[in-house]
C-alpha cells in the first residue's frame, strides 16, 4: 500500500494497511510467491493497455526518462536494476525506461524543469494517519506537497484524468472531516487510498524502514 505499515491500527488492532489490501484483494505473500503478482491478469491489462493507448495514437514503447545522480554509483546501479525489472515485468515492446543523470540538484535540474517521466521517492510519517499520505497527492490544494512539486496534476489539461483526480480528492476530504469514529474514518481512508492505488495515481515500488531505539513513546 501507500501508507505505511506499522503506523496505525483499528480499535480492534488491525494495520490500518490490512484494510486497503483486503479491500485490492491481495492474497497474503508466501516465501515463494508475492500476494501482489498475479502474471495472468497483468499480461491481459498490458494487452488491454497497449490496444486502447493504440486506438488515441500512442505509439510504442512509450518511454520514460528516470534521473538519478551522475556522481552517486549506488543510484546509477539501483536505477539499472530497475530497469530491467520494468523490462522483464512490462516487455520492451510496450515501455522503455530511459536512465539519465543530473549534476548536482534534481530540484533545479530536473524536478522544477519539469524534465522527469516519474520519480521514486518516499515520505515518511510525520504523524500517524493517512491524511499525512494521501493528503500530499490531492488536486487543487496547495498543501498537497506531492501533487505541487512532482506530478504537476494541476496543470493536467485531460479531463478523464482531472475527474479521477478530483474523486480522490473528495474521498480524502470525506475521510478527513470524520473526526468523532476514528474506525469509520480509517476505513473512509483505505477506499480513498484502494481508489488511488487502481488508478495508478501513485504506484508503491518499496518500503524502508529505519529502526529507533528509544525508551520516548513518540505517539
Amino acid at each position: 500500500t501507500y501508507t505505511m505499515s506499522g503506523t496505525l491500527y483499528t480499535s480492534d488492532g488491525t494495520d490500518y494497511t490490512k484494510l486497503v489490501t483486503d479491500r485490492l484483494g491481495i492474497a497474503d505473500s508466501t516465501s515463494e510467491t508475492s500476494g501482489r503478482v498475479d502474471t495472468e491478469k497483468a499480461m491481459a491489462y498490458k494487452k488491454q493497455a497497449m490496444t486502447e493507448l493504440a486506438a488515441k495514437g500512442v505509439t510504442f514503447p512509450v518511454e520514460m526518462d528516470f534521473y538519478v545522480a551522475a556522481s552517486n554509483q549506488t543510484q546509477v546501479d539501483n536505477a539499472a536494476v530497475f530497469a530491467q525489472i520494468i523490462s522483464d515485468c512490462l516487455g520492451d515492446d510496450f515501455v522503455k525506461m530511459n536512465i539519465k543523470t543530473f549534476v548536482s540538484s534534481q530540484a533545479k535540474e530536473v524536478r522544477i524543469r519539469r524534465l522527469h517521466s516519474f520519480v521514486v521517492n518516499a515520505w515518511g510519517a510525520d504523524y500517524g494517519g493517512p491524511q499525512n499520505f494521501l493528503g500530499q497527492e490531492t488536486y487543487g490544494e496547495d498543501s498537497a506537497y506531492y501533487t505541487m512539486n512532482y506530478s504537476n496534476a494541476n496543470d493536467a489539461t485531460d479531463e478523464k484524468l482531472i475527474a479521477v483526480y478530483q474523486e480522490f480528492t473528495e474521498l480524502v476530504n470525506k475521510a478527513d472531516a470524520i473526526t468523532d469514529d476514528l474506525d469509520a474514518r480509517y476505513a473512509a481512508y483505505a477506499d480513498a487510498e484502494v481508489f488511488m492505488l487502481e488508478h495508478a495515481l501513485t504506484i508503491p515500488t518499496y518500503i524502508e524502514v529505519q529502526w529507533q531505539l528509544t525508551r520516548v513513546n513518540d505517539y
